[in-house]
């Protein structure tokens, strides 16, 4: 019993600090939200962007922690991916990549909702990102570009990083899905058990 308990507080660590690093980048992204708000608040237009902003980071905060408190399963009458789904993200990463002065080429051709569920596909993008983001050395560059060929989705992340070690190779790209994320390489894990979710 001791040692099931042990085990299952690992787990809960571990799935906690997946709510942390999935929690700031909405977070960052609205911080520079507010700041922007502080220096140009008297533009009405200004104003009603970052509300939305703001909104917007709030509910995929939500999100997120709705996510990992029901194990990545996919929520019922969960809402299609739309254009500003994407838009939002490249706001939220470029504070982060301008940081530490990583260049971002960002493009997405979606100009229509896609019919998959909008949340995890956005965090796996967010996810992919951050490791690109890690991966890219400072003054390097992170691409994305989003398309869409027919019923196809496809997204691309690139960075100018030294490629992915094999023990991250390995989460992604092992067999079957996994309960218990590992102990490093929590991004890539989630991303490996969301593309299983959703299929």
């Amino acid at each position: 019993e001791l040692e099931r308990n042990r085990a299952r507080d690992a787990v809960l660590a571990r799935l906690a600090a997946s709510v942390a690093h999935e929690v700031r980048n909405p977070l960052a992204g609205m911080s520079a939200a507010l700041s922007t708000l502080k220096r140009f608040g008297e533009d009405k237009k200004v104003r009603n962007e970052t509300a939305d902003l703001l909104e917007r980071g709030l509910a995929s905060i939500d999100r997120v922690a709705a996510g990992m408190l029901s194990t990545y399963r996919q929520e019922e009458g969960e809402r299609d991916l739309t254009p500003e789904d994407i838009a939002d993200l490249e706001l939220l990463v470029r504070p982060k990549l301008s940081r530490k002065q990583i260049a971002l080429e960002f493009r997405s051709d979606l100009d229509a909702p896609y019919p998959a569920s909008a949340n995890p596909i956005r965090q796996i993008i967010l996810n992919l990102l951050l490791n690109a983001a890690k991966a890219a050395p400072s003054g390097g560059r992170v691409g994305f570009h989003a398309s869409r060929d027919g019923d196809i989705l496809q997204i691309m992340v690139t960075d100018d990083g030294p490629g992915m070690p094999a023990e991250a190779l390995a989460v992604v790209t092992q067999k079957g899905e996994s309960d218990v994320p590992p102990s490093r390489g929590l991004g890539l894990w989630l991303i490996h058990k969301l593309l299983d979710d959703i299929d």
